[in-house]
């Protein structure tokens, strides 16, 4: 298991800078194609910085990258996490910051770094993840964060 946590850093500037200085269309525009884009050259950027060449970065976006653990940094005794839970309508919604301690947060996989409005600048300030083996959705922000890879048997713990 190897740290990328400054890896990871490197990725999330280099998204948010190509998106906010050259893609993004508008503040309040919505174009797919450049959003299309965008999640491809962020595909290739994980790929390159992070994940040493693996096809694992073709998940980023859509679901858990397996291998790849976000765990909190371990000077934080509690961290604020927000849990998704479906909806009847089929829609996820979001429970408020919980405060967990930080030693009870399950196994985590990274997802995406996540904004709530990506129709304008963005942050990237929350964390995407996914609860290994049960795939519950979490958000947890990005400054709490550390992260391992283990890209040879799908995330061993450190």
């Amino acid at each position: 298991m190897k740290d990328v946590t400054g890896q990871m850093q490197r990725f999330k500037e280099a998204s948010r800078h190509i998106w906010n200085s050259y893609l993004m269309p508008g503040e309040g525009v919505l174009d797919m194609a450049v959003e299309d884009s965008f999640l491809q050259i962020e595909r290739e950027l994980l790929r390159s910085i992070v994940l040493e060449g693996s096809t694992a970065a073709d998940q980023y976006g859509h679901s858990a990258i397996g291998g790849l653990i976000v765990k909190p940094k371990p000077l934080h005794r509690e961290v604020p996490v927000q849990f998704a839970r479906a909806g009847s309508d089929g829609n996820s919604y979001w429970s408020g910051d919980e405060r967990v301690a930080a030693a009870d947060i399950p196994k985590l996989e990274f997802v995406d770094f996540f904004d709530w409005t990506h129709y304008g600048y963005i942050d990237y300030a929350i964390v995407r993840a996914a609860e290994s083996g049960s795939g519950r959705r979490v958000l947890i922000q990005a400054l709490y964060c550390d992260f391992w890879w283990d890209g040879m048997d799908g995330g061993s713990q450190p």
